[in-house]
């Protein structure tokens, strides 16, 4: 879990400062030219993202609370309403409080995530094994990667 840990952080970083004139999320035939690279998340799917991101919904609060504070919250699309509503979080990416929510208990709202044409969701390992959440992804065909930690080490 260890190498996980390292790997999610690693890939948050890139995530959050890959910048440049990406597909703004169009999921459509135009983005299969784009360059891609391959991540492992932290339940070992292969995730095939785009080489620059610039829309992440980061639906685990740690991911959005770690984005802001990297110094990345311009690149947040979506994040629990927990961030959003974080003072704090707020003082260092004012803007946050325009940011939207898509889940609320441990439901996405599929149509309101859609909109937002993210580039990658980052999930929590317990959403990730949650009926029908996962299927909502897979059908829109929005690239996610799994998020897992169950202890403040990791």
């Amino acid at each position: 879990m260890k190498k996980c840990k390292w790997m999610i952080i690693v890939l948050c970083i890139i995530l959050c400062f890959c910048g440049g004139c990406g597909s703004q999320g169009n999921f459509s035939s135009e983005s299969v030219s784009e360059s891609t690279s391959t991540y492992i998340d932290c339940v070992g799917r292969e995730v095939e993202l785009p080489d620059h991101i610039e829309r992440i919904a980061a639906i685990d609060a740690f991911s959005g609370e770690l984005m802001v504070m990297i110094g990345a919250g311009d690149k947040l699309v979506a994040c629990p309403d927990g961030v959003k509503s974080d003072l704090l979080l707020q003082e260092i990416y004012p803007d946050l409080t325009q940011v939207s929510v898509v889940q609320s208990g441990g439901t996405i709202n599929a149509e309101a995530l859609m909109a937002l044409k993210p580039d990658v969701v980052l999930l929590k390992y317990g959403l990730y094994i949650s009926d029908g959440e996962v299927e909502k992804l897979e059908k829109l065909g929005i690239p996610y990667l799994v998020i897992g930690y169950t202890t403040m080490e990791e």
